[in-house]
């Protein structure tokens, strides 16, 4: 406004009235001014899907990782204190520590000197709030620690705090919360590091019904509940506030004991806690235990009985079971006077609905009218969410705000625009009517006095263009045939924005009962004797009568789930006149609903006892219902000659074949008789229908492709060779040879495929016509004709399983190295588990005169299986008589040695040695074991790495002799010296260095384990003079010989480690299978063909022995000898019909 030249303008803002201009200054003033304003605050578009989520039916909960996590730490780490309180650890997630966070005592400050300008305007704020603090410090549940020498030991969180005014509450209207969000100097707050944890209560809907189901029913509320819950010390540095009551005064840190409401986890961990007090008071109080489990949501407790003594002791029992862990009780209310003193008009809240005792009916409870005549987005929006309704007593009204609410929301207003006249218009008409739904009781019983017959659940949907819902009823029949009907659930949608058919909407109405239906049953104890659901739409009736594979799949994804919710139910069909659920998608105002008894109680049918006697039968022609998948059939038909699959030989094939072919000529009335011998005319046209039958079985696409003149597809794996039709109407490749010197055959041959039987045999064939040729001459030669598409791997797996190229080439089974056996591993003295063998003979001179008569000798060889020591003897003659190493070395437990046939089958000389040994003295050397007690093992025929220990020491042994004595001819005394000397040298040979020092050169040998000291050693000085006491010879000897043997434990055995070959698991043997037997001094077209007859698996399962059947009898031998016969095609990676590739 402009009051005139030279005065101030006065002007209207969002701020108010602003008045600016210019004026008569003395002093002339320049400065800058820079104003920034920036305001953040919550994004209110996302609250929208917030609203529309509270109408959810919620299903099964699912717990996430994170939430099983949170409640393992729960359950191993909460504990009762002595006073019967819980006391619980913060549930920090596993990637976070406490350390974590940075500092946040400056952030905290800043907040509570804010807070202290708002006590400056508001006195009784600040009266309020310095006595909620008070009281927090006197109950206990702070701890001043200002004084406190721990104060600043660890790395401490502060939560900000302030006030929450709820004027509606009858006891604490001021409550002070604490914001664990607040972010630290490392940018994460205590609710960052903190686990939520999953919900463990039942949900509000499930309370609210069941508290339905009682004749008498009471409430309660646990007083300061999150703070009857103690948190573990050392978690409490997580919770510190700062606080003084005067500006003054110096800031007070105070260290928060219990469960507080400003963290993510305290819900969990306080609602948690009422949980395990239940299952732990289960015996002992059983009723209040169901009660904390099933009819308690948060802090609110709502329990029912159905008969007054029953409700007393409940009332008793949960008083002292809560009590006994620190609860208690208060703002006690009951439907029956004699629990409670009733006030006049006396009304409270039940989880936010409300209940009035004296009548026990609910209320709706609806905003004050404002009287004004313009609203916007955000007042609008701001009056339909205070409408609370989770059972939907009121869908009906409700309905009509949702659907202005999407209107309003198409029309993309801002949150502060006002309303277009046409829709304020109809805003008003709903809003000013809204009162009149505080008219409303209904009735929260939803049974009646009497004895109960028989008790059903119907339920009703419906749909319209603008919305859809559902309603379920509560019907009653009792002994003297009265009949009670009660609205108990209502559900509403509003349709989508995007145009959706009718009868799909119907679909999801029906859908929406389904849902509510199964949730309201899963929630109730009763035992239904009927439950039937209605809808109006005959088509969604046909939909959900037929296979959900029928229909499209927006309607086949909800039929298949109504068929699972309703399995136990009847789905019936209800005239639109008599559906309730109508006033759902069509919806009432309210002063329509206080006139509808048949909202609140059902259509007039269900009052008839018999409603349900004659279902209404549906008559609808299924080729008439719409959403019908349309299904396509395809009948092909797949050529398969099976008699080509009879054939071994392809030149037997083509003969055959062409004696087929004149057969059928012979046969027609008109043709020429043809007889005699096969022409090369008739092998040709035989050859040719072979070649086309086995194209059309593979190549149909591409052969109907090339008739019509179109490309091949692009997948065709022929496509690289650009085939062409001959004559003959044979695939033939086009190639690029068109110019060169060569037959038609040669540069277009006929294109087979790779894995058929007629392309096996032609490779067979042609491979043996060359001689067993190899996979690059058989491909040349058969290109000369035929094309066998990736045929290269093929003719190497088929040339594999030839048996006579595999003789020439075949090489012995392998197996993973075995462990290695006990003996080898166990520290007991040398010698005690054996291994034997014997080598020569040896030309030994009988006398020592020059001409001496000359003799065979033997050497013995005697070797420790742990050690690795060497024990070797010459012997003339091999009965047991000779006992000089079981005199020396002490008797064995066990002795080891090759087979008998490994002495027949070496050589001539050694052959002498079987005879003897194993003929002559075999009784002997029994009965010599048996008396002894001494174990004899032999290892496998023919397998002399079984027994590579002594076979390393004969190689040794023989090395140093050959060296020694040349060619010469010793006396029996000679040589055994040599041989002794030779067995000095080979229990010297090292094992393992002593240490791992430069310096120190010894190492550790197998005559540690004998003497003390490696047998080529020099000798020590003489000792025996001095005094024992200098000289404690026997611990000495005794230490050096424990320390041997833990070094060989230590050291030794880890050499033993690792598999020097055979180092892959191989597949086994089998029962059965043929093989080779190898034969090292036979050709392997004279190796002898053998079955397995029986298979020896070792400890880990593998098979290293069988026991085979030649033609010669039975034998037993190792793997390693054997050569399996490939008699079946191994298998391909590759497929023929794969892309890509070489053709």
């Amino acid at each position: 406004l402009k009051l005139g030249d030279g005065l101030p303008v006065l002007q209207n803002t969002l701020f108010g009235w602003v008045i600016g201009g210019s004026g008569p200054s003395r002093i002339s003033i320049w400065s800058n001014v820079m104003v920034s304003l920036f305001s953040q605050g919550p994004d209110l578009d996302l609250l929208i899907p917030q609203f529309w989520r509270l109408e959810e039916i919620s299903g099964k909960r699912h717990m996430s990782p994170e939430d099983k996590t949170c409640e393992e730490i729960y359950s191993k780490t909460t504990k009762r204190l002595g006073s019967g309180k819980f006391e619980v650890r913060l549930p920090i997630r596993k990637d976070y520590r406490a350390s974590s966070l940075g500092e946040s005592l400056s952030m905290a400050t800043q907040r509570f000197l804010s807070l202290e300008k708002r006590f400056q305007r508001d006195p009784h704020l600040k009266k309020e709030y310095t006595a909620f603090i008070e009281e927090y410090l006197e109950l206990g549940h702070a701890k001043d620690i200002t004084n406190d020498a721990r104060l600043f030991e660890k790395r401490r969180y502060y939560f900000p705090h302030h006030c929450v005014i709820r004027e509606d509450k009858s006891t604490t209207k001021y409550r002070v919360v604490f914001d664990g969000s607040m972010k630290t100097t490392s940018g994460l707050s205590l609710n960052d590091i903190l686990l939520k944890g999953n919900p463990v209560q039942p949900d509000l809907f499930d309370i609210i019904v069941r508290f339905r189901t009682f004749k008498y029913v009471l409430t309660s509320d646990i007083q300061k509940m999150f703070r009857c819950v103690q948190v573990h010390p050392d978690d409490r540095v997580l919770q510190n506030i700062i606080w003084r009551d005067d500006p003054s005064a110096q800031m007070r840190h105070l260290e928060l004991q219990t469960v507080t409401y400003g963290s993510s986890c305290g819900p969990f961990l306080a609602t948690r806690t009422l949980v395990e007090l239940a299952n732990q008071g289960k015996e002992s109080y059983p009723l209040a235990a169901q009660v904390l489990l099933q009819q308690t949501y948060v802090d609110d407790i709502l329990g029912g009985a159905n008969t007054l003594d029953e409700l007393i002791k409940l009332q008793t029992e949960l008083t002292s079971l809560l009590a006994s862990a620190g609860f208690k009780l208060h703002k006690w209310n009951s439907n029956n006077g004699s629990l409670v003193s009733f006030q006049k008009e006396m009304t409270s809240k039940v989880l936010g609905v409300l209940w009035d005792p004296v009548s026990d009916s609910f209320q709706v409870s609806v905003p004050e009218l404002i009287k004004k005549d313009r609203f916007t987005k955000r007042e609008v929006l701001g009056i339909i969410g205070q409408i609370f309704d989770p059972i939907g007593f009121v869908g009906v009204v409700t309905i009509s705000a949702k659907v202005f609410m999407q209107r309003l929301w198409a029309q993309k207003l801002q949150w502060d625009d006002i309303l277009p006249l046409q829709l304020l218009t109809e805003w008003l008409g709903f809003y000013r009517k809204l009162p009149r739904l505080k008219e409303l009781c209904i009735k929260r019983w939803i049974l009646e006095p009497g004895e109960v017959k028989s008790i059903q659940l119907v339920g009703f949907s419906d749909a319209s263009m603008v919305a859809y819902g559902a309603c379920l009823y509560v019907r009653v029949l009792y002994d003297d045939n009265r009949v009670s009907c009660n609205l108990v659930c209502s559900k509403s949608r509003v349709s989508p924005l995007k145009t959706v058919s009718l009868p799909r909407l119907e679909l999801c109405g029906l859908l929406l009962l389904a849902r509510m239906s199964d949730k309201f049953r899963s929630c109730m104890k009763f035992k239904w004797d009927k439950v039937v659901l209605y809808s109006d739409s005959k088509i969604v009736l046909a939909w959900t009568q037929s296979s959900p594979s029928r229909w499209t799949t927006f309607v086949a994804n909800r039929v298949s789930e109504i068929q699972d919710l309703t399995l136990d139910a009847e789905i019936r069909h209800i005239s639109s006149t008599l559906n309730p659920a109508d006033y759902i998608s069509r919806g009432l105002d309210p002063e329509s609903l206080l006139e509808c008894k048949t909202w609140f109680q059902g259509p007039e049918f269900l009052s008839d006892p018999d409603c349900f006697l004659k279902p209404e039968q549906i008559t609808l022609e299924i080729s008439s219902v719409p959403e019908q998948k349309q299904v396509s059939f395809i009948q092909t038909t797949t050529v398969d000659i099976e008699i080509l699959s009879r054939f071994s030989s392809f030149t037997r094939m083509q003969r055959c074949i062409a004696y087929m072919m004149r057969f059928v000529t012979n046969t027609r009335k008109d043709s020429l008789k043809v007889y005699g011998a096969l022409s090369t005319q008739e092998i040709s046209r035989s050859r040719i229908c072979i070649f086309r039958i086995v194209q059309i079985k593979y190549f149909s696409e591409e052969i109907t492709c090339l008739k019509e003149n179109k490309s091949l597809p692009k997948n065709s794996v022929l496509l690289s060779l650009n085939p062409f039709l001959d004559t003959n109407g044979l695939l033939r490749v086009g190639g690029r040879l068109e110019n060169a010197p060569l037959s038609f055959d040669a540069k277009h041959p006929v294109i087979l495929p790779c894995k058929d039987h007629v392309t096996d045999i032609m490779i067979e064939g042609e491979h043996l016509r060359l001689g067993h040729a190899g996979p690059r001459a058989v491909l040349n030669s058969l290109r000369q004709r035929v094309w066998p598409i990736r045929s290269l791997r093929r003719i190497k797996a088929i040339i594999l399983r030839c048996v006579k190229c595999h003789r020439f080439r075949a090489v012995g089974s392998k197996q993973l190295m075995g462990s290695l056996p006990i003996e080898r591993t166990q520290l007991v003295r040398a010698f005690l588990h054996t291994g034997l063998d014997f080598g020569g003979p040896i030309m030994v001179k009988e006398s020592r005169l020059r001409k001496a008569r000359v003799s065979k000798s033997y050497i013995a060889l005697f070797v420790c299986m742990a050690t690795k020591a060497i024990h070797i003897e010459l012997v003339s003659s091999l009965s047991t008589n000779d006992e000089r190493f079981v005199s020396r070395r002490g008797n064995p437990i066990s002795i080891s040695s090759d087979n008998a046939t490994n002495f027949k089958g070496a050589n001539n000389a050694l052959h002498e040695v079987y005879n003897k040994f194993f003929k002559e003295h075999a009784c002997k050397i029994q009965d010599f074991a048996s008396t002894s007690e001494i174990q004899w093992k032999f290892i496998p025929p023919s397998s002399p790495h079984w027994g590579g220990l002594w076979e390393a020491g004969i190689k040794s042994t023989k090395f140093h002799l050959k060296r020694v004595i040349g060619n010469s001819v010793l006396s029996f005394e000679v040589l055994c010296t040599v041989l002794t000397q030779i067995e000095a040298i080979l229990n010297s040979r090292p094992l393992q260095p002593m240490s791992d020092s430069i310096s120190d050169l010894t190492c550790l040998t197998p005559g540690h384990f004998l003497i003390g000291q490696p047998l080529s050693s020099f000798p020590e000085r003489d000792v025996s003079e001095l005094p024992l006491n200098r000289l404690n010879i026997w611990q000495q000897c005794s230490k050096l010989r424990q320390d041997f043997w833990k070094m060989w434990s230590r050291d030794y055995l880890n050499l033993l480690q690792n598999r020097p070959k055979w180092k892959t698991s191989e597949s086994n043997l089998l029962v059965g299978d043929l093989v080779l037997v190898r034969e090292d001094h036979l050709p392997p077209l004279e190796w002898c063909l053998a079955r397995i007859l029986e298979v020896m698996p070792g400890r880990d399962n593998k098979v290293r022995v069988v026991k085979l059947k030649t033609v010669n009898g039975e034998f037993i031998r190792s793997v390693t000898k054997l050569s399996p016969l490939p008699l079946q095609l191994r298998s391909f990676v590759e497929d023929s019909s794969s892309k890509g590739g070489e053709c």
